[in-house]
C-alpha cells in the first residue's frame, strides 16, 4: 500500500497486517489524518468540526469492535507489554491503569485483531460508558472496564482525555454512551 493510498481510502478502510513488512507497516503507524466535518463517515450523532485520526494496529487478540446500532466506540490505549519497534502504535482496549500519554483514541468503526486502521484521537466521539454513568460536563478518564470511559476524578490528572457532551444513566457498561469531546494532544 502506498502512503497516498492509505490517505486517500475512506477512513473505515482496514488493513491486514500481515499483507505488510514490518518496515511498511512501522512507517504507517502514528500517521495523523485530518477528516473535515463533510467527510466524516459514520456520522450518527451531527458531529460538528474536525476530526483527527490516528493509524494503528490491533494486536489485542480480539476485535474492537462498534456496534451498528448505537455506533459506541472503545477507548484504545497502547499495548504497553508489547515490545517490537512499532508498539507504540499497536493498541488494546483502555483499562483504569490508562494514562493519558498512553491513550491513542477511541474506534468510530470496527477494526479486527490483525489488522491496521484509523482511529479517532481529537473530537467529537461516541463513547461507551462505564456502569456508573456521567454528567455532561464531566471530564473522562479510561475507566476500569476495558474500553470504557467513566468520570474523571480530582488526583487523576494524568487519565484526562476529554470531556463528556450528554449525560448518561449507569446500567451496564458496553449498553450505554453517549457523546464526547477528545482533546489528546
Amino acid at each position: 500500500m502506498s502512503r497516498e493510498q492509505f490517505h486517500n481510502d475512506p477512513i473505515s478502510t482496514t488493513y491486514l497486517a500481515a499483507d505488510y513488512s514490518a518496515i511498511e507497516i512501522t512507517r504507517m503507524l502514528g500517521r495523523r489524518r485530518i477528516v473535515w466535518p463533510e467527510e466524516v463517515e459514520n456520522d450518527v450523532g451531527g458531529h460538528v468540526g474536525e476530526k483527527e485520526y490516528i493509524f494503528v494496529q490491533n494486536n489485542e487478540g480480539a476485535d474492537w469492535t462498534v456496534s451498528t446500532t448505537t455506533q459506541l466506540g472503545e477507548i484504545i490505549s497502547r499495548n504497553i507489554a508489547d515490545t517490537v519497534p512499532a508498539s507504540a502504535f499497536r493498541g488494546t482496549s483502555a483499562t483504569a491503569s490508562g494514562r493519558r500519554d498512553q491513550t491513542l483514541g477511541v474506534t468510530d468503526h470496527t477494526i479486527e485483531d490483525g489488522y491496521l486502521g484509523w482511529i479517532v484521537r481529537n473530537g467529537q466521539v461516541e463513547l461507551l460508558v462505564d456502569n456508573a454513568g456521567v454528567t455532561a460536563g464531566d471530564g473522562i478518564m479510561p475507566s476500569a472496564t476495558a474500553g470504557t470511559g467513566a468520570t474523571w476524578a480530582v488526583g487523576e490528572e494524568e487519565r484526562l482525555i476529554g470531556t463528556f457532551v450528554d449525560t448518561v444513566a449507569g446500567g451496564g457498561a458496553g449498553a450505554t454512551g453517549g457523546t464526547a469531546i477528545l482533546d489528546l494532544d
